[in-house]
């Protein structure tokens, strides 16, 4: 291979700019999570950008999707959810002892670049507990998602001391 040939490749590879150390300087704009409902293929979403939080509704075996609630948030506390992102070192946390149950994917995003992306697999971790606090404050009760610490950490420990 010529040197042209192994100078393009090195320095304009079109999947260096996926590595998370690159994706972690640049500021999200948008933060969503999603809740998965298995094994009937729904998922409500929470979006949250720095003028609103937006909580959409999907039913894939129906194609159904919309938007259920849009309302405006002052962007306080916003930087330090977004700030969030490089908190998370994996790309998922999960209890191998349990298949089904809570599974949520988090999602840091600008524009549509997507900066990281997380799976949650019933585990209790304190930044998405944060995440989870200030949805809840914000969308009412009817669409307030159940995330118990406790219950997750005693499964998660169960689950290590078999």
């Amino acid at each position: 291979m010529g040197f042209t040939k192994l100078f393009i490749l090195i320095f304009f590879n079109p999947f260096h700019f996926c590595n998370n150390d690159t994706t972690k300087y640049i500021a999200p704009d948008e933060l969503s999570l999603s809740i998965h409902q298995y094994p009937m293929k729904q998922i409500t979403e929470y979006i949250i950008d720095y003028k609103s939080i937006k909580v959409r509704f999907t039913n894939r075996n129906q194609g159904f999707d919309s938007v259920i609630i849009k309302k405006t948030v002052r962007s306080g506390h916003l930087k330090k959810l977004f700030g969030y992102m490089n908190s998370f070192e994996k790309e998922r946390y999960y209890n191998q002892c349990i298949e089904d149950g809570q599974i949520m994917t988090l999602l840091f995003t600008n524009k549509t670049v997507v900066l990281k992306k997380v799976r949650f697999s019933n585990y209790y971790d304190k930044h998405l507990e944060q995440i989870i606090k200030f949805i809840n404050q914000h969308v009412g009760s009817k669409y307030s998602i159940l995330y118990d610490k406790n219950k997750l950490i005693s499964d998660f420990e169960n689950c290590k001391n078999q």
